[in-house]
């Protein structure tokens, strides 16, 4: 049997960080591109403190995207799946928008490093719903 990889998961900035850049072989982060942004330059300073190239440790990101087929179908998820909280907090937070918006986003996350999407549907309907994914490797 191989070596299992460990993907460690989580953003704590002082000890969570820190254990991925000397021991993980990934990093589990958010997905909003700001938050990503400040993880991985602690990430990266946490690496370079263990002698370890940042490279070393592959980015992966949990995404929980709310993907409609248009502008409105994409408010008509947001507002079923809202609950208590305010539509444009719910949508910012869940990343809501078409494939297209998605695959712009998606871009950015490999422009940063990322190397895996973990992308869980929160409103899966129907069949099409899943399918919609295969566009964003188009």
């Amino acid at each position: 049997m191989g070596r299992i990889p460990i993907v460690v998961g989580g953003g704590g900035e002082r000890r969570t960080l820190r254990i991925a850049a000397r021991l993980g072989d990934a990093c589990n982060l958010p997905s909003d591109l700001a938050t990503l942004d400040a993880k991985l330059a602690v990430l990266r300073q946490h690496c370079a403190e263990v002698g370890r190239a940042p490279s070393e440790v592959e980015v992966t990101v949990l995404d929980l995207p709310i993907i409609g087929r248009d502008r409105d179908d994409t408010w008509r998820r947001v507002e079923r799946l809202r609950g208590r909280t305010a539509a444009a907090a719910f949508a910012a937070r869940h990343h809501a928008g078409t494939i297209e918006d998605q695959r712009q986003r998606y871009g950015d996350l490999a422009e940063r490093g990322v190397g895996t999407v973990f992308a869980a549907l929160p409103d899966l309907d129907r069949p099409d719903d899943v399918l919609a994914l295969s566009d964003l490797t188009k």
